[in-house]
């Protein structure tokens, strides 16, 4: 479990929400947004979950970008090209191609760091 995992949040709206204080209950957040937003104002509490993670690159459109690309170079003697992938080589060039991706993330500091918001509600200040 994340160390933010459960904690609650709050917004101007019901679909972005630019977590910067987290609070441990949802009370606390309205609180918060009441010393910020005026009366009269909507805002949207929510709570987070996990933050959200990469989960992988779809091969099928991979292999589908290189059979275009070649089929776009040489015409209709490519037209099979890459449809006929066994399942091994399929796999392992997933796991591949996916291990060098998340390393590249990670090194280069382009992992996701989103969250979902779950439990929703908008309330008028």
């Amino acid at each position: 479990m994340s160390s933010n995992e459960g904690k609650w949040v709050w917004s101007t709206n019901d679909e972005v929400f630019r977590a910067s204080d987290f609070f441990d209950t949802r009370e606390e957040a309205i609180t918060d947004a009441r010393k910020q937003e005026d009366a009269g104002e909507v805002i949207y509490t929510g709570q987070l979950v996990d933050p959200v993670a990469f989960t992988g690159v779809n091969l099928d459109n991979v292999l589908e970008d290189i059979h275009q690309q070649v089929y776009d170079e040489v015409g209709e003697v490519a037209e099979d090209y890459l449809g006929h992938v066994n399942k091994e080589d399929y796999e392992t060039l997933e796991s591949d191609i996916n291990t060098v991706i998340r390393k590249w993330m990670k090194e280069k500091s382009y992992e996701p760091m989103f969250f979902k918001v779950v439990n929703i509600e908008g309330l008028e200040l």
